[in-house]
């Protein structure tokens, strides 16, 4: 009986029905000074009814199966990322558990939130500081400093890779603020779960990319 009645408790306290709580109070009492079984069949259905009655107002969300098994995923599917930015768990999970409870619009500016670690990483490999900056800016300061790299680095595989690297994920950078970063937070644009999984796929995608060479900066 002590097994059902932590579990009933349990219960009660995840769904904060106080009155559940203190029935389970009153059974343990009677079950220490001892109870006949009548008495404990009457006071379980009284327990029973206390915890339905506390059920009647609370709200519960079933996600879909194919969004819970999304959102069930999130730490193998963004391991790469978090090892890198362990920072941007938060966000992450919050981009994909909104997603799944069909807020989209909230989701995509997770997402936004999620590259700005990315972002803050790149402008500090080249030399910058990403603080207050619009994106535009940091982005221009970054490619600035790009194009002093390609006339002062030695020719060579080397620089080819650094170049290309940090090129494209200038231009990524720009591409997700045009695409969706400027539209999301500046309330111009709400999104469906279809775009939302589009733009937290590339984010994830881009993010993994970034892994491979940069790692967390503290704001």
């Amino acid at each position: 009986m002590g097994k059902w009645m932590g579990i009933a408790e349990s219960i009660a306290k995840d769904f904060e029905c106080d009155a559940a709580l203190d029935r389970i109070q009153v059974i343990r009492k009677h079950l220490d000074r001892g109870m006949t079984h009548r008495m404990l069949c009457v006071e379980l259905r009284v327990l029973r009814e206390t915890i339905d009655n506390g059920l009647k107002n609370q709200y519960l969300y079933r996600y879909p199966k194919d969004k819970a098994r999304v959102l069930g995923n999130w730490r193998d599917d963004w391991a790469t990322v978090t090892a890198a930015f362990p920072s941007t768990q938060k966000d992450i999970l919050e981009c994909v558990d909104l997603w799944a409870m069909d807020h989209p619009t909230a989701s995509v500016f997770h997402a936004m939130r999620i590259l700005e670690h990315g972002l803050r990483a790149l402008a500090n490999y080249v030399g910058r500081a990403f603080d207050i900056q619009n994106w535009q800016n940091i982005i221009d300061e970054i490619e600035s400093e790009i194009r002093d790299r390609a006339k002062k680095l030695p020719r060579g595989q080397q620089k080819n890779e650094t170049l290309q690297f940090l090129s494209v994920a200038a231009k990524e950078f720009t591409y997700f603020k045009d695409g969706w970063r400027n539209y999301v937070s500046h309330n111009k644009s709400d999104y469906d779960e279809h775009q939302a999984q589009t733009a937290f796929e590339h984010v994830r995608a881009f993010m993994i990319v970034l892994s491979s060479q940069l790692r967390e900066v503290a704001p």
